[in-house]
């Protein structure tokens, strides 16, 4: 199974200065449900012609990332960088998921491949591109397009990144099936936190989905996030992003 075209939407809630910010909104060097073992390639661009230097900080799932050290690189100008193992390799962090914001001082051009590692079988992945902050409008809130299946052949997660360095308030708002169930949970981030709920259609179900659809919702005050969701194949392990 090849990955389909994804498509990303970004919740932005009064955003203030982001210039030359950047969110991998999902990055992992860690083991998964049902025997996958995820890993993230990472490609930066330097379209400019001048060299760009970047601090790159790893925010690992679960946690306040406000003190999170960083690591520094520099990109030539004209030039494509390849990290065959970003998490792992330059953070130095296995066994751990998260996301990764770039601080840079010029623009850059970042896709990531967060993908199941098979070994000799090859790789299963989902494309995750690099999210400029600076630029994007602001809104109310967020939708992540449908439909999101939690059966025997395909499970949804789903993630948080708090862009902010103060804490945030997110709504997720799951619904599904005939009569449209539905359930809201509420999430307090810390300050650049990233959160991922695995397979919560199965748990408010307690059954199969295959209709499922989640809003986004703001709370009050200043900040930005990035919300996501990603089905994966249960027989072969291989993702889409939305």
């Amino acid at each position: 199974m090849r990955i389909p075209a994804c498509s990303l939407l970004v919740l932005l809630m009064a955003a203030g200065s982001w210039a030359e910010t950047y969110f991998i909104p999902a990055a992992a060097h860690a083991e998964g449900a049902g025997g996958t073992r995820w890993r993230t390639e990472a490609v930066f661009v330097n379209p400019g012609t001048n060299p760009v230097c970047a601090d790159l900080f790893f925010l690992e799932a679960g946690r306040d990332n406000g003190a999170a050290k960083p690591h520094a690189l520099e990109f030539p100008s004209g030039r494509c960088v390849t990290i065959s193992d970003l998490v792992g390799a330059w953070f130095a962090a296995p066994g751990k998921a998260g996301a990764v914001r770039v601080e840079a001082d010029g623009a850059l051009a970042i896709t990531t491949r967060t993908f199941n590692d098979l070994g000799e079988a090859g790789t299963y992945g989902q494309g995750i591109p690099g999210i400029a902050i600076a630029g994007l409008p602001t809104g109310s809130g967020a939708y992540l397009p449908g439909p999101l299946f939690s059966n025997e052949s395909f499970r949804t997660n789903l993630g948080l990144v708090n862009a902010s360095a103060g804490p945030i308030a997110v709504a997720l708002r799951l619904s599904w099936g005939s009569g449209r169930e539905e359930v809201v949970r509420s999430f307090d981030l810390r300050p650049y936190e990233y959160i991922q709920w695995n397979d919560p259609f199965r748990q408010l179900a307690g059954g199969p989905v295959e209709d499922g659809t989640v809003s986004v919702e703001p709370g009050e005050g200043p900040g930005a996030g990035v919300a996501w969701a990603s089905v994966v194949d249960n027989r072969t392990g291989d993702p889409a992003f939305y």
